[in-house]
């Protein structure tokens, strides 16, 4: 007695199994063609995590982590270890983003409430204060401004891309 091996397509009629094939080669070729496309880019943080994630570092005292998101860091002169050598001082005790108001296209505003102290002036009981903090948007991207100062005007030299 010979026993046959079972097909294991037997039970699908021709037309079946040509239909399974198309279908199975259209499943394999439109998973790689998606894999030719261009990766889709990361959406782009909102203002609100921005300056969430922002003030967050700022709170802790972590300025590595809080120069990303400085308009500073957009200028070519700008370094980290730059930035890093202007910062210190104030130590925050409290921050709460509030909250956040568009005022145009390319510019927002933050309200914060916060708590700080400064040690190296001898002011060791916190002070207690709200603040506009200005955000700006480069390249779809929103950073907190630099602040405004009339000892170095904001001029187009001293922008992110002036010539």
């Amino acid at each position: 007695m010979t026993i046959q091996k079972e097909n294991a397509y037997a039970f699908f009629n021709r037309p079946a199994r040509l239909l399974a094939g198309v279908l199975l080669s259209g499943a394999l070729l439109s998973g790689c063609a998606s894999v030719q496309t261009a990766p889709e880019e990361k959406p782009r943080a909102s203002l609100s995590e921005r300056v969430q994630a922002y003030w967050a570092a700022v709170r802790i005292g972590d300025d590595v982590a809080a120069y990303p998101y400085e308009e500073v860091s957009t200028y070519p002169d700008m370094t980290l270890p730059t930035y890093l050598k202007g910062r210190g001082g104030v130590v925050y005790r409290e921050i709460n983003v509030q909250s956040t108001t568009l005022k145009g296209e390319n510019e927002a505003e933050a309200l914060i409430d916060m708590a700080y102290v400064v040690p190296v002036a001898g002011i060791h009981e916190p002070i207690r204060g709200q603040l506009k903090d200005r955000w700006i948007k480069i390249d779809g991207n929103w950073y907190h401004a630099k602040p405004e100062s009339s000892l170095v005007p904001r001029t187009k030299a001293t922008k992110p891309g002036a010539q």
